[in-house]
This record gives structure tokens, sequence and C-alpha cells, in this order.
């Protein structure tokens, strides 16, 4: 189905090099919910989205003003992310869209087919709430702007148990992994998926958008995050011999180095961690020395 075409000055101002100049654009917003052995405050956006066990339950996604609709897996792509990536005038958003973006492309792109979009045409609320002062939480930004639509708390509590892995009944395997997945709870789950892209787009219409450099700024932030940077892991590993390198997804690219030792590509926050312990460690040793 194709649209026609939306009036919306403001965004065309921040987005002129995006849309070549055009005043009119479409808005995709999208939200999607997942569940994973991993926990994601653990090991990171990158490595849950990476993990074969992390699945998609749900995605909810509307078009400018038009009704949330609904994806499961075994659906169809839908329509209006074909038309999104093919077309330079739709721009994608989400709150903190970088999570979208690497469901995107570690699930949905690989595993059902779904159409990847240009970073330059993303955007995130939650970067437009924190560059003007205000809360990056969804619920905490509803509360303060007096949206309309609020952020379910219910809905998220029930998100979590579905997010997360289950103890096993009486009768079960206890070594395989068990979810809540009956039909109400899932119902629910995407009543709360809904009711997350109704927030978000309200917001997104209540909030200014980013100007031209910091959208440039967000989209590099963006690109670093996804690639990463390089690290000597046999120096690293030799402040800390006794922390080998054994993260889920470390191994995603190797790269060359100069001299000699093993370089290997890590994401941020393997890197960071990585040398934050090998610090402590080196650290430790020059207390034990003195």
């Amino acid at each position: 189905m194709l649209h026609n075409p939306l009036n919306r000055p403001e965004i065309a101002t921040a987005d002129v090099s995006v849309v070549a100049g055009a005043q009119r654009v479409h808005v995709l917003h999208r939200d999607y919910e997942l569940r994973s052995p991993l926990r994601l405050n653990v090991v990171g956006a990158h490595q849950y989205c990476f993990h074969p066990e992390t699945e998609i339950l749900c995605a909810a996604y509307g078009v400018d003003q038009e009704p949330v609709k609904i994806w499961v897996p075994g659906d169809p792509v839908p329509a209006e992310f074909i038309e999104a990536a093919s077309d330079p005038a739709w721009l994608v958003a989400a709150h903190n869209d970088a999570f979208e973006t690497l469901v995107e492309q570690y699930i949905l792109a690989p595993r059902y087919g779904w159409p990847t979009i240009p970073m330059d045409r993303h955007r995130c609320t939650m970067a437009m709430a924190l560059a003007v002062g205000l809360p990056g939480r969804l619920d905490k930004l509803a509360d303060a702007l007096e949206l309309a639509h609020r952020k379910d708390i219910p809905g998220q509590r029930l998100m979590m148990m579905m997010a997360r892995p289950r103890k096993a009944r009486q009768g079960e395997d206890a070594t395989a992994t068990h979810y809540f997945n009956d039909e109400d709870r899932k119902r629910r789950l995407r009543d709360y998926n809904v009711q997350d892209v109704e927030t978000e787009r309200e917001a997104f219409h209540r909030l200014p958008p980013l100007s031209l450099q910091e959208q440039k700024l967000w989209e590099l932030d963006a690109r670093i995050n996804d690639r990463g940077f390089h690290v000597a892991v046999d120096l690293a590993q030799s402040c800390s011999p006794n922390r080998p390198i054994c993260w889920p997804g470390s191994q995603r690219g190797t790269g060359g180095g100069h001299g000699r030792g093993r370089y290997q590509r890590l994401s941020n926050r393997e890197a960071a961690d990585l040398a934050a312990t090998a610090w402590l460690q080196l650290e430790t040793s020059r207390q034990k020395i003195h």
C-alpha cells in the first residue's frame, strides 16, 4: 500500500540532507518484544540480539498517525517496512532506536527476510528527549510531557516475565529452557507492545527534532557502537591471565594489527570490560609490590 505524503515542516527542517529538500516525509514508528536466556542488562544489546536463542515475540508498528499494527513470526514482512527501506523520503523512529536497529540487523533481517533501513533515516525519541534535558526513560518522559498515552506499567511487568526463562514445572525437563507462552499472556504482551508505539509516537510529535549537527553526531555514535574497536587481546590478557575471552559474539570479526600480538575486534562493552579488568589486575599487582 502506497502512502500519501505527510506534511511535517519541522521534520524537513532537521532532515533536509536526508530527504533532499523534500517538504513531505513519512515516519514509521516501531517497537519489538523479545525473549532470551541472556539478561540484557548483563550482556548488553549486541550480545543479546546476536545470541541464536534470542527470539522475537512480536513487533508493533505504525505509519504517521495510522492505527498501530502487530506482526508476529510467521506473518509476511510488513509492506510498510519494504516501502520505508526503498523510499528515501521515509524515516523510522523508536525510543532507544539502537536496540530496534540491532533486532533488525541480527534477527529480523537474517531470520525473517526483513529489509534494513540506512542509519541516516533513523530517529530516536530517547536522544531527542535527552537533548532538551528531559528524562530518557519512556515512562518518565511521558509523565514529564503529560502525554495522553502513558507507559503500561503492568504490561511492563508482564514483558519482563515473558522475556526471561521461567522455572521448570513438575514433569518438565529441568535442563531445557522454558518460557511463559500461553495465549492470554501473548495477547496482553501484544497490547503492551502497541501501547509503547502509541506513547513513543506521541512523544515524537511533542519533542523538537535533533539539530542536523546533533543528528549526525548520533549517527556517528551508532556506527561506532556497531563497529566496536580493535584491542590488543594478548597485551590485555597478559595483565589479566585469569580472565580469558569467552563472551558470546566476541568472534564477530578480526582485524590485522601492527607488530607482534593478536588483535581481535570486540564490541565497546567487551573491550571496556577487558580493559577495566586488566587495569584492576595491574593496579593490584603494583600495590602488592609496594
